[in-house]
């Protein structure tokens, strides 16, 4: 990230200064969306976009602080919840309107028991940091997992896997869990 910050010129902003760059980014952008002529802060006048957007661009903001709960409930089609936050989900929930939920969520899949302690193991020792942000499990198991989410009214995870998507575990994941998600 401090490239990324670099690159786009807040390294050295405060938090509060990124986030009010990102408000004012996404009032540029929804101006500059509805197509109509749009004047914004004395830095746009009757600025118009054309063409526009030929259907609805959905937002992502994640985030748990205030500053961003309030973008979040603005501007957002989606509030995603890092894994190393997922113990700071159900509270601010009420705080984000109708952004629907996703979060970020580690996972450790064991394709066969035979790997199951060693896989545990060197999971737990990259990621046990993460708490509640590391899943590990069998094809059933997180299907089950994935179902408590649904539950608590998360639609959407973006999975990190704990061998960094090593290619056999997301072939064996693919055919084994998201295969069981079909059903």
């Amino acid at each position: 990230m401090p490239k990324e910050l670099e690159t786009y010129g807040v390294f050295h902003a405060s938090t509060g200064d990124r986030i009010a760059r990102l408000r004012e980014t996404l009032e540029v952008l929804m101006g500059l969306w509805s197509g109509e002529p749009f004047s914004y802060d004395g830095q746009l006048q009757e600025a118009r976009q054309q063409p526009i957007p030929t259907h609805h661009i959905p937002i992502v903001i994640g985030g748990v602080g205030p500053k961003m709960l309030q973008l979040v409930e603005r501007f957002a089609d989606w509030w995603n919840v890092s894994l190393y936050e997922l113990s700071r989900l159900d509270h601010p929930r009420p705080l984000v309107g109708t952004a629907r939920v996703s979060v970020q969520q580690m996972i450790a899949f064991i394709p066969e028991e035979s790997q199951r302690s060693e896989i545990v193991a060197k999971a737990r020792a990259l990621f046990a940091m993460y708490g509640g942000g590391l899943i590990i499990g069998n094809g059933h198991e997180l299907v089950d997992l994935f179902g408590a989410m649904s539950e608590r009214g998360i639609e959407r995870v973006y999975t990190w896997f704990a061998d960094f998507a090593a290619v056999d575990t997301l072939a064996a994941s693919g055919e084994r869990v998201a295969a069981l998600l079909r059903r």
